[in-house]
Parts: C-alpha cells; structure tokens; sequence
C-alpha cells in the first residue's frame, strides 16, 4: 500500500500473494525502494512496482547459483545505481507462516533462531534486464550480514564443508561459527575486493553488520551478551570490540536482537551509547520507562523507540519526549521520514494498554528565528 506522508490518502493499494516474509533478524527485508519503483522479492521473481500508480511493470528473475536451477527463491533485494542486487535462497528456506510461534521474533533458543543463508549474489542491470555479475564461492551467506555501502558489498560467509552440506538452509548450530570470512566485493563488478577470516563470538539469537564511515559494525548476541566487533572497511582489519550486558539481563522483548544504528560518529547499540572511533562508552545512558520493547530509528538529533508509548530521545540534551495512548508496535512503526514522525497503527489487538488503534503524522516544531521574534 502506498499512503500520502503528508495527509494519509491513500495512493494506491496492490495484492501480492506470497509476499510474505517473517523473523526478519535472522534473515533480510524482501523489498526495497528508490525514487521511482519498488521492488518486492516474491518468489523466484523481484516485482518492479511504479510508486506513482502501483501498476506493476517488470519481472526480474532469481539468477540461480550452478546446479540450483528452479530450486531457489529471491532471497535479499536491493538498488545500487542501475543495478539491482539480490541473492539466491533455497526454496521455502524464509519464514512465511505467522501463527504457531515458529515466526515469533523474540525467540533466544530453538530452530527460529537458525539463520537463513544464501547460496550466491548477483547483480541485475535493471536497464537491460541482464545479468551483470553473480559471486558463487565455497559457502553460505549470512543474509542478515548483506550490507551495502559505498559502492561495495559487505558480508559474512560461513565456508565449513559441514554446513555447505547441509540440506536445508535455515542454519543454526556450532559449526556455522567456525570457519567465517568477512568479504567485500565491488557492487558495479562484482570482483572481489579483499575476504578475511574472522573469529566472532557466536551469534546464537542474531548476527548483524552495519556500515558507516570507514567502519563495518558486527554486533552478535549470546550469554546474556551483545558483542560488538569492528572493521576496517578497506582491507577487514579488526580495530576495536566491546561487549554489553543484555538490558535487564532478560533479553525479552528485544532486548537479546539489539541492532547497530550508527548516526555521525555515534554508535547505538541498546543499552549503550558507544563512540564509533574507538567503542568508547558515551556517558547517555538508555532512558528509563516502561515496556522498552522492539527496536529504535534514527534521525540527525533524535532516536525513536518505544517506552510503552512511542518516545523521542534527544540523548546529547538528555531529553525524552512521549505522546500517552500512542503506541507503536513489538517490533517499531514509527517511521521518521519525509520531514515528518510517521506513526502507523500498531496496537491493535494488544492486551498491555488501551490505545488510540490510530495512524498518526506529526510535522516537527522549529524554533522561531530571530527574524520572527523581533516581528
């Protein structure tokens, strides 16, 4: 569905039947966007969407990795220039059935914490609907790890035989942490850059990599721990780690998934606030409040999260604004974008509060300027 930022029409509103896709941390979002399409991972098939009409216009098929041929769905998606890179996941791998718990992200033990790897990337150039380049090495890539940044693809590859082997690519189990590689490629050649072996902590509940800088960002959960280990992104080179204790040593309610979110020189990773030059812990400390479920997005100035009610942190002035009754879902619906807070219903059919089941838009407040006040 496609919604107006600015007053909640509603633009235009498309069915796509096996489009589902659950338990994103232990795997990767099946669409994307840019300035004119979207384009949505179904199947063995990337829909190209128009945005202004909703009218579909193109089919890109999976390129399957040798041998695989009609045994793979499209796995990862994403826009880079004029291509369109995806990876290529064995069929029925992704979680697609919400109901039994099988789906339920907050698991920290069991098979819903295996992670969901991919057999190859590829490029697609969505001018010609050619293949531009295809990397197919001796392992299985972490989806969750795919990151694309600076013209370069960045991620973890598990390279052990046994887990290369295995019939079914939902992995979890010892052997997916021993013999991994952090790898980058070139995103317009798809050439490998540089590949070097890693020694993590073992990511048994998730396993994330974020980029910023010149800065890659491995933060993986266990014991009761977030590990964070960094990288240079030029050669792979370890620069720094740090570990953090579970808030509330509970891990409950997200609080075992805490992503990276990187803003400036800054470093988020619930509960801590860390310096991204040197893992330094900052002196903000989390807010406190209630119900601190589910994950955060980031602007400039502000984090935005739940505290049982959507909350605004400003953590350099130490300050946190709230809107009672407003609650955003488990996992976040808050979405800062266009110049707007954008707060899509999210408690509906919750038990833990009687809330306004209500979208909401907010247009932020500047400061009068000087011109004004002497008006």
């Amino acid at each position: 569905m496609a919604v107006d930022a600015y007053n909640g029409s509603v633009l235009w509103a498309l069915g796509i039947p096996g489009m589902k896709r659950f338990n994103m941390p232990r795997d990767c979002s099946n669409w994307c966007a840019d300035r004119s399409h979207v384009y949505a991972a179904v199947g063995n098939k990337c829909w190209q969407i128009d945005v202004l009409r909703g009218k579909v216009e193109r089919f890109f098929e999976v390129v399957s990795p040798a041998g695989k041929d009609g045994t793979v769905a499209w796995g990862y998606v994403a826009r880079v220039g004029n291509q369109l890179v995806g990876s290529a996941v064995q069929r029925g791998a992704s979680w697609t059935d919400f109901w039994g718990g099988r789906a339920w992200y907050d698991a920290r033990s069991g098979v819903v914490t295996d992670k969901i790897c991919s057999d190859s990337l590829f490029s697609i150039d969505t001018r010609t609907g050619k293949t531009a380049w295809t990397y197919d090495d001796d392992g299985v890539i972490l989806n969750s790890t795919i990151t694309i940044a600076g013209r370069r693809v960045f991620f973890v590859e598990c390279r052990h035989p046994q887990v290369k082997a295995l019939a079914s690519r939902r992995v979890g189990g010892p052997k997916l942490w021993e013999d991994l590689h952090l790898v980058a490629l070139d995103a317009k050649s798809g050439s490998l850059l540089w590949q070097r072996p890693i020694d993590t902590h073992q990511g048994d509940i998730v396993l994330y990599l974020a980029h910023s800088g010149n800065r890659l960002v491995l933060v993986a959960s266990s014991n009761k721990i977030l590990y964070v280990d960094t990288f240079s992104d030029l050669n792979g080179g370890s620069l720094w780690n740090q570990e953090i204790r579970w808030m509330d040593n509970k891990g409950d309610h997200g609080k075992a998934i805490s992503r990276p979110a990187i803003v400036g020189n800054t470093l988020y990773v619930k509960p801590r606030v860390m310096s991204l030059d040197n893992g330094e812990f900052l002196r903000s400390q989390w807010p406190k409040g209630k119900s601190k479920c589910g994950t955060y997005a980031c602007t400039t100035n502000s984090l935005f999260f739940r505290t049982r009610t959507v909350t605004m942190w400003d953590h350099q002035m130490a300050t946190t604004s709230t809107w009672p009754r407003l609650r955003p879902d488990c996992w976040l619906s808050t979405i800062p974008a266009a110049g707007m807070l954008l707060s899509p219903e999210g408690g509906g059919g919750c038990s833990c509060g009687e809330w306004l089941e209500t979208s909401i838009g907010f247009m932020p407040v500047f400061p009068a300027s000087p011109l004004r006040k002497s008006q």
